[in-house]
């Protein structure tokens, strides 16, 4: 028994089934937990802690199945080592606030259904999903949204709550983001150097775009100032 522990991570070596459910009533005030390299040794996993707020599964392989269940989750994290979502089963779609996700290239449209099932989605991450050639984010109280290295053409954004965008990849633009009018942080990290001639001009664009917001920051790598 561990009545008092709040964090925990774990590796696939350590979880077997009959372990895996006493850990989950062993543990009465988990906050946080962290689940590595899921093999499918649990068949089915159930994670319905009551105190959990924090729940990231990491690189599961697609034939799993995870049933969320925890009622007051707050946070999701997701990374996929097959770049497939396994089979998910969410309760608490109402109550989560903050939504990461790595590596995830399932098709375009189970994606973006997926996403848009968050209604009250506060702060979204999406990290190396490459296969969103457009996305349409329209999340009334999202304050903060993370893209980075994806192939995005278009990001659509109906976000009248949004306060910072951090973007690093190509030549992706955001319309829509003007309507953004409590922008207050833009974070762009440029590769001059790996884009073509567009460049500039793609750069003028975005720039006027979030010309409204209080802060911009450039981010580029010192052996490519040159390039700007």
């Amino acid at each position: 028994m561990l009545p008092s522990l709040r964090s925990l991570f774990l590796d696939e070596d350590c979880i077997k089934d009959d372990d895996f459910k006493d850990l989950r009533a062993g543990c009465p005030q988990i906050e946080d937990l962290h689940i590595f390299m899921f093999v499918n040794k649990l068949g089915t996993m159930v994670v319905s802690n009551p105190t959990l707020k924090l729940f990231a599964l990491n690189s599961p392989r697609m034939d799993c199945e995870v049933l969320i269940e925890s009622k007051n989750l707050e946070s999701l994290e997701f990374s996929f080592v097959s770049g497939v979502m396994c089979e998910l089963e969410i309760t608490p779609w109402t109550t989560v606030r903050n939504l990461t996700l790595y590596a995830v290239n399932d098709e375009h449209m189970t994606l973006m259904h997926f996403i848009n099932e968050f209604p009250l989605l506060e702060k979204l991450v999406i990290f190396n999903c490459i296969n969103l050639p457009n996305l349409s984010v329209s999340h009334r109280n999202l304050a903060s949204f993370d893209l980075r290295l994806s192939q995005e053409v278009e990001v659509k954004l109906d976000a009248p709550k949004l306060k910072s965008l951090k973007y690093e990849g190509g030549f992706t633009s955001f319309p829509g983001i003007e309507a953004s009018q409590e922008l207050e942080c833009v974070q762009f990290d440029l590769n001059p150097g790996r884009l073509n001639d567009r460049w500039y001009i793609w750069l003028r664009n975005i720039l006027e775009s979030v010309a409204h917001s209080k802060h911009l920051s450039l981010i580029c790598p010192s052996e490519q100032v040159n390039y700007l």
